[in-house]
């Protein structure tokens, strides 16, 4: 299962860090697959083994450094990280 986590950084952010921190959320689950920076912002990939850890890793990745704009795209759907019905 891939997940595409994108953001625009409105401070400097540590994207080796959240790397890392994203890697330790996940153990031997999954994996972070890839990321980037460019003009328009960053992303990370990730990859999860387990399907069992979804719901888990969206809710603990809330966590992590990402500003407001993050959002992510699971099976060809778009949704905001810090989307307004979770709150």
């Amino acid at each position: 299962m891939d997940i595409y986590i994108y953001f625009k950084p409105e401070k400097e952010i540590d994207i080796d860090k959240l790397e890392e921190n994203i890697e330790e959320l996940l153990g031997d689950k999954g994996e972070v697959t890839g990321r980037g920076i460019g003009v328009s912002g960053m992303n990370i990939d990730v990859e999860i083994y387990d399907k069992d850890i979804l719901d888990y890793f969206l809710q603990e990745i809330k966590t992590l450094d990402f500003p407001d704009n993050t959002y992510y795209v699971f099976n060809d759907m778009k949704k905001s990280l810090y989307d307004k019905a979770d709150q």
